[in-house]
């Protein structure tokens, strides 16, 4: 884990660098982030915003637009937190009108970022109404726009020139218009771009702040699309077999509930079987066929990569830390919670 940081830290400058919680949710992992002089992070969630505010992260970006019921909350963790600047993404004008009413009652000013949809299509404003959103918004008094977030991670071309390539053109339209804002107002804006996939592209644009999650501990899925990304998998799920059902197949105590589950199979690469092929799975238990069953015996440990790392650690409420091939302790997943105290 601590040398993936390390390879981050030599593709980008810590002045640019902005990792996201999200994959982690660990608050010593933050801890460790932090005392390697990163001062800046992205986050999903309210309890991932407090996680940070607990270790006194300077300068917090929430990726997600806020709704009614989770303004309360954010102004409560910037006033419990004084120590940290959270910021948050808008798209929609009438909920930043609802957000700039809502401050008033705090005397509160708030920084946001503009969020851009450059191809995801799940969040964000199309490119060619930027302007016009910026325009409105500098209408309403307790808003201060700090930036644009710009996420790609439709982006997932495993040749490296070809993703060069895409993010480029992609990203040659939203650049356009921030340029043109800034034109127009004399001033520079903040622009966080990317996360793992595309982190290698983005680190060589002085423009923009890096966030990618997932590098701090990888994972299969990435390994295979990305292998130019030099990042090692840190995490891996232990299992033990519970049954022997004939002389190739067995099954394991490693579930839904252990393991994300949105991607096809494999969900796991096993170290010690890597030709086990997955042939179902449920909420307790892998069914899996390998060559020889014969000197199987129930009881025994599979350690298996997990295919995608984010949602797989969300499953879990602790992790156990291995040094040197030696247990050492537990980390709390404290931001796995829904909520942690606000």
């Amino acid at each position: 884990m601590e040398s993936n940081i390390e390879a981050a830290l030599e593709m980008v400058s810590l002045d640019r660098f902005r990792p996201h919680v999200k994959t982690n949710k660990i608050l010593e992992v933050c801890k460790i982030l932090k005392n390697k002089g990163v001062t800046k992070f992205k986050a999903s969630t309210i309890s991932e915003l407090e996680m940070l505010g607990m270790i006194d992260a300077k300068d917090v970006l929430l990726a997600h637009q806020l709704t009614p019921l989770k303004m309360e909350r954010f102004i409560n963790l910037s006033l419990k937190y004084p120590n940290t600047k959270f910021s948050c993404v808008f798209d929609n004008y009438e909920n930043l009108v609802c957000f700039d009413d809502f401050l008033d009652s705090y005397d509160f000013k708030q920084d946001i970022f503009i969020d851009v949809n450059v191809g995801m299509n799940r969040t964000g404003l199309p490119c060619n109404e930027l302007i016009v959103f910026f325009q409105k918004i500098l209408k309403l008094k307790n808003i201060n726009i700090k930036g644009f977030h710009i996420y790609d991670g439709h982006i997932r071309e495993t040749n490296i020139d070809k993703r060069n390539e895409i993010v480029k053109e992609v990203f040659n339209q939203a650049y356009l218009q921030i340029e043109m804002i800034e034109n127009l107002h004399n001033c520079k804006f903040q622009i966080v771009a990317g996360g793992s996939p595309s982190f290698s592209v983005h680190s060589q644009n002085s423009r923009v702040e890096c966030s990618p999650g997932t590098f701090v501990f990888w994972d299969w899925k990435y390994s295979r699309l990305f292998p130019d990304l030099k990042f090692e998998c840190a995490v891996y799920i232990i299992s033990r077999v519970i049954s022997i059902l004939d002389s190739k197949t067995i099954c394991l105590d490693v579930g839904h509930k252990a393991v994300a589950a949105e991607n096809p199979f494999p969900r796991l690469k096993f170290l010690n079987f890597p030709e086990a092929k997955s042939i179902m799975q449920s909420e307790e238990h892998l069914v899996i066929e390998i060559t020889d069953t014969s000197n199987i015996k129930i009881g025994d440990v599979l350690i298996g990569i997990p295919d995608h790392i984010c949602p797989t650690i969300a499953l879990h409420e602790n992790i156990h830390v291995i040094e040197n091939n030696v247990y050492v302790y537990d980390w709390n997943i404290i931001a796995r919670k829904r909520k942690i105290n606000i």
